[in-house]
């Protein structure tokens, strides 16, 4: 059984590695960073949060939603929602994006946010490689947290 580190360092490798694979699949580039929150704040309620650090990023605000929603959809993915249940989470649960997903998915319509599921699922194998690499990466940096 996941410890709780270790299923929030998961998730949060997902979530960036999703952000990221998108940023790619539109000519960018970038890298993740993961770090532990250090809070005792029951509200925040995870262990480790991300960012992708992101060059050369499309300008087209359609591929900026779909790069700005892929970190939600990878985790959705991951806990095995299809395309409806995620989009019904989406619209419950978005007032908790991070603030740089907000902007990047302000006023995204259900049918790019479908678009932007489909194109996740479509790289899947490459947000499950690059996640691979940060959990493996990240749980050696963090192994006092994972143990």
């Amino acid at each position: 059984m996941e410890n709780l580190f270790e299923r929030d360092l998961k998730i949060a490798s997902y979530h960036e590695a999703g952000h990221l694979t998108v940023i790619r699949h539109f000519g960018g580039n970038g890298f993740v960073l993961i770090k532990p929150t250090f809070t005792n704040d029951i509200k925040f309620e995870k262990a480790f949060i991300g960012h992708v650090e992101f060059q050369n990023i499309s300008e087209n605000p359609m591929h900026r939603a779909l790069i700005g929603s892929a970190g939600f959809i990878s985790e959705c993915i991951l806990a095995g929602l299809d395309i409806n249940d995620a989009l019904d989470l989406w619209d419950t649960d978005y007032h908790d994006l991070s603030d740089s997903d907000k902007k990047f998915t302000l006023n995204m319509s259900d049918d790019l946010f479908c678009e932007a599921f489909l194109l996740v699922k479509n790289v899947w194998s490459q947000v499950e490689a690059e996640a691979s690499r940060n959990i493996t990466m990240f749980s050696k940096v963090y192994e006092q947290y994972l143990n």
